[in-house]
């Protein structure tokens, strides 16, 4: 795994699968919808390498909760695979690194 950095993916079109959006609000009370809202402000990615495809996960503040969103670049747009509430070290990190001074 990569460190965490603060990078800008091109957030234009942003998709995701409207069932898997659905099981992922029943399993983690998240929508994808929620989750993809932070993508305008500040967040923080990590690369990692999943078999065949680049993906990232992503931790920002949607203006509710701290949520790490795992997601993939395509030609087309940032494809939102599944997002949920960071985990208390996950926000710790996220504050770490929010308040990072250069």
């Amino acid at each position: 795994m990569s460190d965490w950095l603060e990078i800008a993916f091109d957030c234009n079109d942003v998709d995701w699968d409207p069932v898997k959006d659905h099981a992922n609000q029943i399993k983690h009370k998240v929508s994808f919808k929620e989750a993809a809202e932070f993508l305008n402000f500040r967040y923080f990615s990590q690369y990692q390498d999943w078999h065949d495809e680049d993906r990232y996960a992503v931790l920002g503040f949607t203006g509710r909760d701290i949520v790490l969103l795992a997601c993939a670049e395509t030609a087309y747009a940032l494809r939102i695979i599944s997002a949920r509430k960071a985990s208390p070290s996950e926000k710790r990190r996220y504050g770490a690194l929010i308040y990072q001074r250069p």
